[in-house]
């Protein structure tokens, strides 16, 4: 099974135990509370992303889009759309240069990004996943997991990262009683009633 059929399989499944509205487009409220509409000085173009973004990934968001997944905390994936790629890497540190000497290099256009932030679980804190080298014998752009903006952890390929976190989010949600299970700590969460509708999942959930 592809990854683009397990993230359908994993909607289809989301449907069947009434929790449709919690997979879907990451889709981005009028106003963000951490992220602005436009690029902030110094936040990478395009064309410094663009390099670490695997033909496996462009694969992917090609066949279902810019989505996401929120069943609850640690049961969190969301997929960034390109502004918010741009603008959550540009928030991210490499852990070796300080930051403030990061930012002097990026708003004079001098520095080389060495990473690019594609999909996150917190992104007030920069929590989630980028695309980086292994070293720099091996430019071939490999996930890390991403903590308070350091990448962390090296985990392998797109296709086997996003094959496991798909599974994780599945077997959330695999039989009725895990997913009534989810939907009840969803509605407590959320402040609803026992008959009153889960909110479509977005970006706003994930700190953008």
């Amino acid at each position: 099974m592809s990854i683009s059929q397990a993230w359908k399989k994993l909607a289809a499944l989301a449907k069947t135990h009434g929790l449709a509205a919690r997979v879907g487009a990451s889709t981005e409220a009028a106003k963000t509370p951490t992220y602005g509409k436009k690029p902030r000085r110094g936040d990478p173009t395009d064309a410094d992303v663009a390099p670490w973004l695997p033909a496996e990934y462009r694969a992917f968001v090609g066949e279902v889009g810019f989505v996401a997944a929120d069943f609850g905390e640690r049961a969190r994936l969301a997929f960034l759309p390109p502004r918010l790629v741009r603008q959550v890497t540009g928030a991210m540190s490499d852990g070796k240069t300080p930051f403030d000497e990061q930012r002097t290099l990026r708003e004079k256009g001098s520095y080389r990004w060495p990473f690019a932030f594609f999909a996150g679980y917190d992104l007030a804190d920069v929590n989630g996943w980028c695309f980086a080298p292994k070293d720099d014998a091996t430019p071939a752009p490999l996930v890390w997991a991403v903590e308070e903006s350091v990448p962390v952890k090296r985990l392998g390929s797109f296709d086997v990262w996003a094959s496991k976190e798909i599974a994780r989010l599945t077997a959330k949600i695999e039989s009725a009683a895990k997913a009534a299970r989810v939907v009840r700590a969803l509605r407590e969460e959320f402040g609803l009633e026992h008959d009153e509708p889960l909110p479509r999942v977005a970006l706003d959930d994930f700190g953008a």
